[in-house]
């Protein structure tokens, strides 16, 4: 539960993301702003985010599968961290179209992996229960983005996202990744301890889950899995236009 809460943060991230324009528009285009605004400057900022996913999104499953499902999420936070920051200093339109761009792609990319990593970490009786805390956790970004919006001006806003992120790579630091990426990379030890980690010690279900994820993965179910995260990749770019 720890560790899905931990990737929860993720899709926290995303709805933060997706409730920023509706929030941060009246502020940027008032009088006291200190951009300067066009009406395709707000056209702009409204949709970069889409795009920049729609073209971000499937370098998520490579990335997943070459350096896991963790280590994906927490080299997201990067560039998420940095994309609020740009706009959280912006002098000009241009330094938040880039800071949108940056934050919308560094989110598609993250968020097939956080649920990836559910998937691969959850025993079979809590996984769809805790699937669903992922798309409870947009949902709570989105309430605090206008909550926060309602008293923050578009500046703060952004700051006040940033934290997000940057909060979620110091928990996931702490993590491991998921067992059965370790079996994909024949890391077998190392997947024993992830499994005796997430199922909170060592028992005979953990010999018997890991002995199962090795039969799997030598059967060739290796490929189910790439199948599922490029169709978990053009979910979430399609979700990303219609949302953000």
């Amino acid at each position: 539960l720890l560790a899905t809460l931990a990737t929860t943060w993720t899709t926290i991230s995303h709805g933060l993301l997706s409730g920023y324009t509706a929030q941060a528009i009246p502020s940027l285009i008032s009088e006291n702003s200190n951009v300067h605004l066009s009406s395709d400057h707000i056209s702009w900022i409204s949709c970069i985010v889409p795009l920049a996913a729609v073209l971000a999104g499937p370098f998520s499953s490579p990335l997943c599968n070459l350096i896991g499902r963790r280590y994906t999420m927490m080299i997201m936070c990067i560039p998420l961290c940095g994309g609020w920051f740009m706009i959280t200093y912006a002098t000009n339109a241009s330094m938040i179209l880039v800071g949108r761009g940056v934050t919308g792609a560094a989110s598609a990319i993250a968020i097939p992996a956080a649920y990836t990593y559910i998937s691969e970490i959850a025993c079979s009786r809590n996984r769809g229960f805790l699937g669903s805390i992922l798309s409870i956790g947009w949902c709570f970004g989105l309430v605090l983005s206008y909550s926060l919006g309602s008293i923050l001006r578009w500046n703060w806003l952004a700051l006040a996202s940033s934290m997000i992120p940057l909060i979620q790579f110091v928990v996931l630091w702490n993590g491991t990744s998921s067992p059965r990426w370790l079996v994909t990379r024949k890391r077998n030890e190392e997947a024993k301890e992830s499994l005796a980690f997430f199922r909170g010690g060592w028992n005979k279900c953990v010999d018997c889950e890991l002995k199962d994820m090795t039969h799997q993965f030598d059967n060739g179910d290796q490929k189910l899995t790439w199948r599922a995260l490029k169709c978990s990749t053009s979910q979430v770019s399609v979700r990303q236009l219609s949302s953000a």
